[in-house]
């Protein structure tokens, strides 16, 4: 068992997973990704970065001032019994979780947001050409240029 917290979270935010001593880090990767799959929507689980953190529930100041390069970065391919050799202590965090810090764009996503830029650079555009064709007074239609923001049916008289 080990009670994991997001990195920028408070105790609040924490959970517990359950995993075995003779398990790899890599297997408790996998775990929290299941455990909180909508967090890590997207995100391969050895993408996450874990962290041995012994903070006690009742030292929330550690959380704000933390500086991971003071823990040890649990290695995918130890086994948890190797950082963990008894068993954690309760009422404290024993993981910090880390996310990558980017993430790539994917090209379905890319092309949605272009798509996206395209269709809001339309939407800002205010000019306007119409072709109009009054009946049954005139045969000939002609062209109306318009800022539709500020248009009104007088420049049509012109």
């Amino acid at each position: 068992m080990s009670i994991t917290l997001f990195k920028g979270n408070t105790t609040a935010n924490a959970f517990e997973v359950d995993i075995e001593k003779d398990k790899s880090i890599s297997h408790l990767k996998k775990v929290i990704k299941a455990e909180k799959q909508n967090d890590f929507a997207g995100v391969d689980a050895d993408k996450l970065r874990l962290w041995k953190v012994p903070i006690s529930d009742d030292h929330v100041d550690p959380l704000s001032n933390l500086s991971l390069q003071d823990s040890d970065e649990l290695l995918a391919i130890r086994k948890f019994s190797k950082y963990f050799p008894n068993s954690p202590p309760e009422e404290h965090i024993h993981v910090l979780v880390s996310p990558p810090e980017t993430t790539a764009t994917s090209s379905r996503e890319q092309e949605l947001l272009d798509r996206i830029a395209s269709l809001e650079e339309a939407l800002n555009k205010f000019e306007y050409v119409f072709d109009v064709i009054v009946s049954p007074k005139r045969t000939n239609g002609f062209k109306w240029n318009v800022n539709v923001r500020d248009a009104t049916l007088e420049g049509l008289k012109e």
